[in-house]
């Protein structure tokens, strides 16, 4: 379907959920070290994680148990393998690491994953401030066309001022507003307490 996300049914945006939930929740759950040891312990195979209701089986985890696990900690970067920069990393990006193969060799290839999944914008967030978030610029890029398409959809424009009645630190709303004022290239303003 090629309808914007926010004119989609609310049964083909569960469909649409569960098909991107069914291929990379099995992938983070076997990347992340810290899941896999949780699913391990609880006797979870991670190629059972495929819909919302699978998830909601895993215990939740509390922030003081990302920072407490050294090897999932709240500032690792994951960098993808070969096979999901082929699979999910888009032409452009694939065109970059073969050209970078050929002029450098595999220290080439490297420098691009770098260059490209290289943290530009590190916040803490969460209580006390106690998990960072990295976020690439292809990362910021995506937020800030979200944020657009959030504007349009809302009819605002330019000309707008955005009064964002949340606290300035780092908070999910904060993120939000500042997205979607960026995305919109309008005014953010935050208001303080």
């Amino acid at each position: 379907m090629s309808a914007p996300w926010d004119r989609r049914s609310t049964s083909e945006q569960q469909r649409v959920a569960e098909l991107a939930l069914g291929r990379w929740l099995p992938l983070a759950a076997t990347a992340a070290p810290m899941w896999s040891r949780r699913m391990a312990a609880e006797s979870l195979d991670p190629r059972e994680l495929t819909t919302l209701a699978d998830l909601e089986r895993l215990a939740p985890v509390r922030e003081i148990d990302l920072l407490a696990d050294a090897s999932g900690a709240a500032g690792a970067v994951l960098q993808p393998t070969e096979d999901q920069i082929k699979a999910y990393g888009g032409g452009e990006l694939v065109r970059q690491v073969v050209g970078g193969i050929r002029r450098e060799g595999a220290a080439g290839k490297r420098r691009v994953v770098l260059q490209e999944y290289q943290p530009v914008d590190l916040r803490r967030a969460g209580a006390d401030r106690g998990t960072l978030i990295a976020s690439a610029r292809s990362d910021l890029d995506r937020l800030n066309r979200v944020g657009a398409r959030a504007a349009a959809v809302l009819g605002l424009g330019d000309r707008d001022v955005l009064l964002g009645a949340v606290p300035t630190g780092a908070t999910l709303a904060a993120a939000r507003a500042t997205h979607l004022a960026q995305g919109a290239s309008i005014t953010a303003l935050h208001a303080r307490g």
